[in-house]
């Protein structure tokens, strides 16, 4: 029996069912799937057309996908958990502690699940801080010390920090890296070696196909002179075989004694002279040992892997140890955790240039550490070494600028990490004056570009701007003490200043020296000094970290986020370790003694544990230390916890309704990125209120109603 009409028809929708929206199918499973379970968050609302918008569609993400604080309690749900006869002052108060006492209970927590990884000990630990700044400061001053031996070559004053200057600059940076990785004055001329371009290549290889033919010639003709041979001595062996067999009866093939004997003392000879020649083998590899030149090493030049995860869990010396095993490694640097993806770290691990980078990177692939995989792939090298910015940065009262500014910033780092503490001592400085109180050779001789000039009278005389020739050697004279500065923040402090960045953990990364940018051209129009001042004001607010000091908080502000004393903790740890068993007995649970006093069990934890003592002191430093960071890593704010917008109406105002257009993002608390519907929590959504006039549709005719309302 054939099908009927409307079978069909739903074949053919079904047909195309697989290409409806995920809502659609939900709604048509709706009535075929009665017994189905349903997920809450399996449909989504229809818009009706009342509403303000439609129904954002649902997000998709994994639940855990981001680690957050748990959510606080609302102003509304704290008040219920309090007695109904609280006031206003109090109420407030009272959830202002809470959320104090909130943001203490989740610093204390992150600082007990992460205290025990790398990365947070480096970071705040009292010692191993110490440590990595020790290693710093150590690095920074072999880099000054490379710019020192550079300025007094003069190779600091022949580069110019100018776009058309690429090559130069890149020359220099290289020359740089050399040094740092303990190169000699004959690897640096390494630099001087020039490539062959690509199409002086591409020309040999023409050439060596157009003299192909030839060679095929030759080849040929060669090849002829070898059969004839061949041939020859087959002839001349077949006439030899031809002789034996056709000898006289009676006459022994054998050969004598005498030729064999002869044939022993040739072969012995033979295997004397074989014998002597390894040794004469072994002196000329001795004396090509000796003859062949050194060669300059391009230590500037390197190959590397980048592991995209790892757990915050592995430590660096960890990668090391697997690393080492491969011939050419050289360093390993790994980043600070991210938290948006549980913390997980990325590292580089350099080797030299003329390393199998990609079989290394594949046993690498291969290896577990912590039942964790790397995620090892090869690093590219970089593609633009140096980076132009805008032809502004060459105008005059910009580089004016960018020279006070450089040397704040320089002054600031050299006073934080101590560089020219010795220099600095040996003069008396008066604190009042500015960058003749340092040491530092860079910032010598620079006041007068610190001081503003204009012919102020003779502008003011003739009615216009008068730029004469002294104005202009001074502006390049201007461009040469601001190159220093530059240079000087991009070797030693990993200070990008055209890019107003600073390349941290920059000399364990692969390029030690790698991008920099550069003055662009300067144009021909007109600049507005409106345009100067909003300039120079972008580079003094993005570069601020770097002059000022860094931030820390009070002694109030930690006692308020819950800082520890190390008198109150080491009391804790002697009470804790201090048990009465019975009267006039004690015992001390760290050595199992019993004492007849509590002052006896004190007494003997100071003497026989100190070191326990002095690790309960760096652990107040630790946890302290990382109270004071302003920029402390932590959980993130869960998105209940945020308030709402300023312009939301008050309840208060006659015009206030609970009608909240949806919400965009990643979910709003528990509500799971919905808006507020019914039957899902949150706010009910009441009617939205119109004060347009109602229009009646009565006859003007007929009489008034008294309650009608018009």
């Amino acid at each position: 029996m054939g099908d009927s009409d409307d079978e069909y028809d739903k074949k053919r929708r079904d047909k195309f069912q697989g290409e409806r929206t995920e809502s659609y199918r939900n709604d048509r499973r709706k009535e075929d799937d009665w017994g189905r379970s349903r997920v809450r968050n399996d449909y989504r609302d229809r818009y009706q057309g009342y509403q303000d918008m439609p129904p954002n569609k649902r997000m998709r993400f994994e639940p855990g996908d981001v680690d957050t604080q748990p959510p606080i309690m609302t102003f509304k749900a704290f008040l219920q958990t309090q007695d109904d006869n609280i006031t206003d002052e109090e109420a407030i108060s009272k959830y202002a502690e809470y959320k104090m006492e909130f943001r203490r209970q989740q610093l204390n927590e992150f600082f007990v699940a992460h205290k025990e990884e790398e990365w947070f000990k480096l970071k705040y630990h009292p010692e191993e801080s110490q440590k990595r700044k020790e290693e710093q400061i150590s690095a920074l001053k072999k880099r000054a010390s490379v710019f020192l031996e550079m300025l007094n070559k003069s190779k600091i004053d022949e580069v110019r920090v100018d776009a058309d200057q690429g090559d130069a600059v890149v020359k220099l940076l290289d020359s740089v890296v050399i040094r740092l990785e303990g190169g000699t004055d004959l690897d640096l001329q390494v630099l001087e070696l020039t490539e062959t371009p690509p199409d002086k290549e591409d020309k040999k290889e023409k050439e060596k196909e157009v003299k192909e033919p030839d060679g095929e010639e030759k080849d040929t003709d060669e090849i002829k002179e070898i059969k004839e041979d061949a041939e020859a001595d087959n002839i001349e062996k077949e006439e030899s075989k031809e002789e034996k067999e056709e000898g006289p009866p009676g006459v022994d093939d054998e050969p004598s004694k005498e030729d064999e004997n002869s044939e022993i003392k040739d072969n012995g000879e033979m295997k004397e002279e074989d014998k002597k020649e390894p040794k004469g083998d072994d002196s000329d590899k001795e004396q090509n040992d000796e003859v062949v030149p050194l060669t300059p090493r391009p230590l500037h030049k390197t190959s590397s892997i980048f592991l995209r995860t790892i757990s915050p869990r592995i430590t660096k010396q960890e990668i090391e140890t697997i690393c080492k095993k491969y011939p050419g490694f050289l360093r390993v640097s790994l980043s600070d955790p991210q938290p948006e993806q549980h913390w997980i770290r990325r590292g580089w691990v350099t080797f030299r240039r003329d390393v199998n980078i990609k079989e290394i990177c594949w046993n690498i692939n291969n290896i577990r550490v912590k039942d964790c995989e790397m995620g090892a792939i090869v690093n590219r090298d970089l593609s633009r070494r140096v980076r132009s910015v805008s032809g502004l940065s060459a105008h005059k009262q910009v580089v004016l600028h960018d020279i006070k500014l450089c040397a704040r910033i320089i002054q600031e780092l050299d006073a934080r990490y101590g560089l020219w503490e010795e220099e600095e001592s040996a003069k008396e400085t008066d604190a009042s004056s500015f960058c003749l109180a340092s040491g530092n050779p860079v910032l010598r001789d620079i006041t007068e570009f610190l001081v503003e000039e204009a012919p102020a009278e003779e502008e003011e005389l003739l009615g216009e701007g008068v730029v004469t020739d002294d104005s202009k050697n001074r502006h390049s004279a201007a461009l040469k003490v601001l190159d220093r500065l530059l240079l000087y923040l991009r070797i030693v402090y990993s200070v990008d200043y055209y890019n107003m960045s600073q390349y941290t953990s920059e000399d364990e990364m692969p390029n030690r020296c790698g991008i920099m940018h550069l003055r662009g051209m300067p144009s021909n129009t007109e600049v507005s000094q409106q345009e100067i001042n909003d300039y120079c004001e972008s580079y003094k607010t993005k570069l601020e970290p770097l002059v000022r000091p860094p931030e820390t908080l009070s002694e109030a502000e930690l006692t308020q986020l819950g800082a520890k004393s190390e008198e109150a903790e080491v009391e804790k740890f002697i009470q804790a370790n201090t048990q009465e068993l019975a009267k006039d007995k004690w015992l001390c649970p760290l050595s199992g003694k019993k004492f007849k006093g509590a002052q006896f069990v004190r007494k003997h934890i100071f003497n026989k544990y100190s070191d326990q003592l002095d690790e309960v002191k760096k652990e107040v430093d630790y946890f302290n230390n990382y109270l004071r960071d302003p920029k402390r890593p932590q959980l993130a704010e869960h998105p209940g916890n945020r308030g709402g917008k300023k312009d939301v109406p008050s309840p208060s105002d006659p015009t206030f309704h609970y009608q909240y257009p949806p919400f965009k993002g990643r979910g709003f608390g528990h509500f799971g990125g919905h808006p507020f519907a019914r039957g899902r929590g949150g706010f009910p959504r009441g009617r939205s209120v119109d004060y347009r006039p109602i229009i009646t549709y009565r006859d003007l005719d007929a009489p008034s109603e008294p309650d009608e309302i018009i």
